[in-house]
């Protein structure tokens, strides 16, 4: 006997499948959708980290790299074509340690007013040596003028520097061309006399960094003492360091003359150091006082500096 049908048995079947083919459709879909949204994302965060790292390292300069004692110098053997450093990371050629017979070494210190140049030899260092290249020396000897200068440095890191490495070379003179610098930072970077360039930048995450790691739990603490996480979070921290160090921040307002004797001072007192370490050692000082033109400067800043550096010689 034939089964009876029921009325739209056919229809009700028909109509679930068709409604479990669009909602297979639908997830297919969105599930692509999603996928790609994500794929989208992922690249569009890629291009922009590696647009800001670009921009970050370059504006911080590449060349400029963790140091101890003076927390950061020219990295050691550094060659673009235009910045080259040697094993020291001073700004010159090869330079045996030892002093050959009849060679006069002359040691440069500064800033980046040092620094700059397109080339070595296009550096206030590297004209000195061409102009006194053809100086007479007994025995037939040679006129280095070594560019011993720092990136963004203050007088402090340069007598730090000066202790460290310079002094291992048997330095006949050492000329300090230092000083506005200690001017500058007060009104965009760093407002403790003597400190270095950003210092509160590096300081901010370091303490940012610890705040995290003390609020870790028990369970996560083991994870960050394994091996792979020690590798990676200095390079984290230094990639952090590097975004925020190129920022000028407003920090103290400068309004009076007097105001600057704190900064001139250190640089006085930095001055006044290297030149009876450098006594003590065998080597003369030549110290001057930068020209400096800026509108974060009062008029009359450098003239006062000027002032203070001669009346301490």
């Amino acid at each position: 006997m034939p089964k009876e049908s029921r009325p739209g048995g056919a229809t009700q079947g028909h109509g679930n499948d068709w409604g479990i083919l669009v909602i297979a459709v639908l997830w297919r879909r969105g599930m692509v959708f999603a996928l790609g949204l994500f794929a989208i994302l992922v690249v569009v965060e890629f291009v922009l980290s590696v647009s800001a790292e670009t921009d970050a390292s370059q504006q911080a300069s590449p060349y400029r790299v963790p140091t101890p004692y003076v927390e950061f110098y020219q990295k050691p053997g550094y060659d673009d074509g235009r910045i080259i450093t040697n094993s020291e990371g001073f700004r010159y050629g090869p330079l045996p340690k030892v002093k050959p017979e009849h060679e006069t070494r002359i040691f440069f210190l500064s800033s980046s007013v040092g620094v700059n140049g397109s080339t070595n030899e296009k550096t206030i260092a590297g004209f000195m040596e061409q102009q006194l290249a053809s100086a007479a020396i007994a025995g037939g000897g040679r006129i280095r003028v070594v560019n011993a200068s720092g990136m963004s440095f203050t007088s402090t890191q340069s007598a730090v520097l000066l202790l460290t490495k310079v002094i291992a070379y048997e330095p006949d003179l050492i000329v300090v061309f230092h000083g506005p610098e200690a001017l500058y930072y007060p009104t965009s970077y760093e407002s403790r006399p003597g400190y270095p360039f950003n210092f509160n930048v590096r300081e901010h995450l370091h303490e940012k960094l610890s705040e995290k790691l003390s609020q870790l739990t028990p369970v996560l603490m083991p994870l960050f003492r394994t091996n792979t996480m020690q590798y990676f979070h200095p390079s984290l921290l230094r990639s952090a360091v590097a975004a925020n160090l190129p920022t000028p921040h407003v920090l103290d307002s400068i309004n009076t003359l007097e105001e600057y004797d704190p900064y001139i001072q250190t640089v006085v007192a930095d001055i006044e150091k290297i030149v009876r370490v450098a006594s003590a050692y065998g080597a003369r000082t030549l110290v001057a006082v930068p020209p400096a033109r800026s509108k974060r400067l009062l008029p009359g800043a450098v003239a006062r500096l000027s002032d203070r550096v001669r009346q301490s010689l």
